[in-house]
């Protein structure tokens, strides 16, 4: 079996909005395509024998700490089971090489908790990172993530041995942060109900 890790194509695009729009929902894949299309993410993609057997979407946002977001990562369903994800999110922090690595889910996605935690993520209930931070902190998180729909969020320090609370406590509004949001969050909710 030979499984190779690539940047996505244009013509993936569609895949990629097909998959996330059947296990997420529509507006997820609406979501999908729209970042990639306008290059407010980057993609990368694993090839099982010549076929797309999953991918994930990024991107790099300041909020007081260089971050990469790990958008969307998806396996299709008949290759789950291979370590693909693994194999994914390794190669995404590879690429990035950010100090903090953000992802967020829906408290009913264990398979991605497990995925993340066995990563070294520490994953927290948005409600749990509350009380620990305040609201300002985990808006900054939300926005940063687009994770409006999740209730968790996985955390990954690079290289350092602290506490990643008191990590993220560290987090802020940033330019980079408004720059982001509207560009992965507010364009695509704006342009979607202005047609």
């Amino acid at each position: 079996m030979a499984i190779v890790v690539e940047e996505l194509a244009t013509d993936d695009i569609g895949l990629v909005e097909d998959v996330v729009g059947e296990e997420l929902g529509w507006l997820n894949g609406y979501y999908a395509r729209y970042c990639l299309e306008h290059s407010a993410c980057q993609g990368l993609k694993v090839v099982v024998d010549g076929r797309v057997a999953g991918f994930t979407l990024y991107y790099y946002v300041d909020i007081g700490i260089p971050s990469c977001v790990i958008y969307y990562l998806a396996v299709l369903e008949e290759f789950r089971g291979r370590k693909l994800g693994s194999i994914l999110l390794e190669s995404v922090e590879e690429v990035c090489r950010a100090k903090l690595y953000i992802a967020t889910t829906s408290i009913w996605n264990v398979a991605s908790q497990h995925l993340f935690e066995k990563h070294c993520y520490k994953c927290f209930e948005f409600d749990t990172l509350y009380e620990l931070l305040g609201w300002g902190k985990v808006d900054v998180l939300v926005r940063a993530t687009c994770g409006y729909e999740d209730d968790i969020v996985c955390v990954k320090l690079w290289g350092e041995s602290v506490d990643v609370v008191d990590v993220l406590k560290r987090v802020r509004d940033t330019r980079s942060l408004e720059r982001v949001w509207r560009r992965v969050c507010a364009e695509p909710w704006w342009k979607l109900f202005k047609s």
